[in-house]
Formats: structure tokens, C-alpha cells, sequence
């Protein structure tokens, strides 16, 4: 049995907001109870469209956001019991890739001291162990050690990238949350990227929470797969069962609007009448059934559960059944 490395249960993330021309406190549900697990060396999908709460959720997991309710573990330690000085421990296992590429380096910095500080932070090594550790680490990501004293903005936008790789990896963590780390580079460098983390995953064993829109990428990375509506999980499992048997309508939504490579084939697009709700008001019932083509009587009062329909598929709809 694989060890569970990474664990969510019934996680809740409210920001609340006094607005000037209300006096009622507004709480914004943007992660609103959801569970899930990541074996160790395996690579966690989460989808969903923008602000329906998948990078908070990975900013939780890193304990960069404190929860509003529920729980989250790290092989087996509840990551928001610990203490400063546990935590800090904890960061050498917990990594992240940020998705802009540009401006999450300092532009002041050059890139040998942007990999090395990580190292200096948890003191570890001297001077010549750092420089000798960065030239390692920037050979592991496709760069040449002799381009450390450059600085940023003197790379490409896929090369910045890697700089932002090799800096996670600097500490030899177990778990990176890859927060839409390919979003932002073009086809081609994508496909380098997504080459590189999983050479990578493979070689160090490393975990991954992915978290994109574009399901392409996800569908290559990933071996599972959480699909993400307004703070809720709507449908999760393995990767076949998501990609070749969605059950949920927006799952199948968002398949639908994958662009196939191939002009021969055409796909039948699902049009959705309406926008996504505020996450400061959401609709009783299901949240999707709004927008749903398929809405019953009880989605707009009874909200569905998640439930296992086999081999590990979770699906909350009253119609998947």
C-alpha cells in the first residue's frame, strides 16, 4: 500500500471583506470543504476556471494561508498544529513553483544567489558547498552553471522557468505544489517543462500538486485528477476515468472545449447559459446548477455528496447515479 503523503479533510478557506458600501460582513467561499489524498511519487491534478479556489488550495497545503476550518497532513503531522520552529523544518520538504516566471524572482538577484538563498536561509552548506550545490542544480534543470551570475530578465521566459525549478528543488523537498507552472509559456516550452518535471519526479521521487486549466497538460502529468467548481470538488479519480468517462456536466463541459489537434475530428462543444456565481453568495443546492443543462428540482435545494460510483471515481451530481 502507498504511503499517503499529502491529505485534505473538509479544508475551508473564507476571506472575509467589510465593504464601504455595506455593512454586512461578506465572506468570500473560496475553498468550502473538500478532502482528498496524494500517494507519495505521485502527481495530484486539480482543475477548474479561474477563482474557483485551486491556488488557495495549495497555498493551504503550504501553510502560507491559514484555514478557516478543517484539517490538512503531512505523512501523518496536521501541518496547522505545528510551531514556528517545526514549521520551519517542515518548509525543507514543501516546495513551490509559481506560475509567473518573471516575477517571482527577484530581478536584483542574479540566479546563482536566487537558488542558493533557500540554502542560506536553512543554513546549509558554506560558500563553496552552495556554489557547488547550484551548479548541480542548474545542470538537473537543462542550464548552463556558467550563465549563475546572470541575472533574470538576461533569460528566456522557459528559462526562467527552470531557475524557478532548480530553487524549489534546492532544499531536496518531498512535495512541490506547481501552481500553474506552464500557464504563462508558449506550446513549445511547455512541452519542455512538463518534460522536465516528470524526468525530474522520476529520478528524485518528488510529489506533485499540479494545479491548471488547460487539461491537456493535466491529462499528461497527472495520475489523478480533482475537478474544482466555485470552492467545491465536483468530480475526482483516476486519470482514465476522468478523461475517457467524465460523469459530472462540467467536467464534461470543460472536456468539450479541448482543442483536438487533428481538423479531421470534430467534437461537439457544451454551451453553458450564464456566469459563475459569486463565491460570496453561492446557490444553494449544487453550485453548478445555475449553469447546469441537465438541473432538476432537487439540485437547486439538496446539495449532492460526493460519492464513489467505482475504482476510486468520486462524483458529486444527483444525475451521475
Amino acid at each position: 500500500m502507498q504511503e499517503i503523503l499529502v491529505e485534505a479533510k473538509n479544508l475551508k478557506k473564507h476571506f472575509h471583506s467589510n465593504s464601504f458600501f455595506s455593512r454586512r460582513d461578506k465572506a468570500v467561499h473560496a475553498v468550502d470543504g473538500i478532502s482528498f489524498s496524494i500517494p507519495r511519487g505521485e502527481t495530484f491534478g486539480l482543475v477548474g476556471e479561474s477563482g474557483c479556489g485551486k491556488s488557495t488550495t495549495g497555498r493551504l497545503l503550504l501553510r502560507l494561508l491559514e484555514p478557516t476550518a478543517g484539517e490538512a497532513f503531512f505523512r501523518g503531522r496536521s501541518i496547522f498544529d505545528l510551531g514556528k520552529k517545526e514549521l520551519q523544518k517542515l518548509r525543507r520538504e514543501m516546495q513551490v513553483i509559481f506560475q509567473d516566471p518573471f516575477s517571482s524572482l527577484n530581478m536584483r538577484m542574479n540566479v546563482g544567489d536566487i537558488i542558493s538563498e533557500p540554502l542560506e536561509i536553512h543554513g546549509i552548506g558554506g560558500k563553496r558547498e552552495r556554489k557547488e550545490k547550484v551548479s548541480e542544480l542548474m545542470k538537473l534543470v537543462g542550464l548552463s552553471p556558467g550563465h549563475a551570475g546572470r541575472f533574470p530578465h538576461e533569460f528566456s521566459g522557459g528559462q526562467r522557468q527552470r531557475v524557478g525549478i532548480a530553487r524549489a528543488l534546492a532544499l531536496n523537498p518531498l512535495f512541490i505544489v506547481a501552481d500553474e507552472p506552464v500557464s504563462s509559456l508558449d506550446v513549445s516550452m511547455r512541452a519542455q517543462i512538463l518534460n522536465l518535471m516528470k524526468d525530474l519526479q522520476e529520478r528524485l521521487g518528488l510529489t506533485y500538486l499540479f494545479i491548471a486549466h488547460d487539461l491537456s497538460t493535466v491529462r499528461f502529468l497527472c495520475d489523478s485528477v480533482a475537478v474544482m467548481y466555485l470552492g467545491k470538488i465536483v468530480e475526482m479519480g483516476p486519470n482514465e476515468c476522468i478523461f475517457k468517462a467524465p460523469r459530472h456536466p462540467y467536467t464534461q463541459t470543460l472536456l468539450a472545449a479541448v482543442t483536438i489537434p487533428d481538423p479531421e475530428i470534430k467534437r461537439s462543444r457544451i454551451m453553458l447559459s450564464g456566469e459563475m456565481p459569486s463565491p460570496t453568495d453561492p446557490p444553494p443546492g449544487c453550485r453548478f446548477h445555475t449553469r447546469c443543462p441537465h438541473a432538476a428540482d432537487q439540485c437547486k435545494t439538496i446539495e449532492p455528496e460526493l460519492k464513489d460510483v467505482g475504482n476510486g471515481h468520486m462524483v458529486s451530481c444527483h444525475l451521475a447515479w
